[in-house]
């Protein structure tokens, strides 16, 4: 799960927001729609092996990230607008996702020793394969495209981003080991620092 999904949403909306201002905010809430839709589904269905399989259809189609997703594209796709009291409700809940989301993950890595999360090796092969393996894969699939350089980064820095920080939230609600994946979010999120500018470099020496 922490080499499959992404810190899309924090890591990489920003900066697409320096680089490519809306359009590229756009193609990245793409990418966060279709990895928050795996990841209440295939993610969730990895920490709870042991249920049965109509329950795990089940909690696929019924989740707060598909439901959620679905009343988006409503809104999305046709005229239709919230009225202004709920709209700046749901407004103000956007605002702290991502504050929120920093505690719980402050909370975790106190209990953590910070020493451990660089003394872990797997931790440094989950890691190589969330920073480098898969971007490298999936920047060599969008050079065989006919993308322009504006999508294929997109896309780019979002799979390129650290792992997910869903990740250890996840564990820790479905009693998994939570701590793990604090460690890889940590490892991942320092190490991105270095390796998403060098992919997007690579992405313009390749495909112009």
């Amino acid at each position: 799960m922490c080499v499959v999904f992404t810190n899309c949403g924090f890591m990489a909306l920003p900066l697409l927001d320096a680089l490519y201002g809306s359009y590229g905010l756009f193609l990245g809430s793409a990418f966060i729609a279709v990895n928050n839709v795996l990841l209440w589904s295939y993610g969730v269905s990895q920490l709870c092996r042991d249920t049965a399989k109509a329950q795990k259809i089940r909690n696929a189609i019924l989740n707060p990230g598909t439901v959620s997703l679905a009343i988006g594209l409503v809104f999305f796709l046709t005229p239709l607008n919230l009225p202004q009291i709920p709209a700046t409700c749901i407004s103000y809940l956007a605002s702290l996702n991502t504050p929120i989301a920093m505690i719980i993950l402050g909370a975790f890595l106190a209990q953590c020793n910070l020493r451990s999360c660089f003394q872990d090796k797997q931790v440094y092969w989950v890691t190589a394969l969330r920073l480098l393996i898969l971007p490298l894969i999936t920047l060599g699939i969008f050079l065989l495209l006919p993308l322009d350089s504006v999508l294929r980064n997109s896309m780019l820095i979002s799979s390129a981003a650290p792992v997910a920080m869903a990740c250890s939230m996840f564990g820790q609600v479905y009693g998994t080991d939570y701590l793990f994946s604090t460690r890889a979010v940590a490892v991942s999120t320092i190490l991105s620092a270095l390796s998403i500018p060098a992919l997007i470099a690579l992405s313009g020496l390749l495909g112009g």
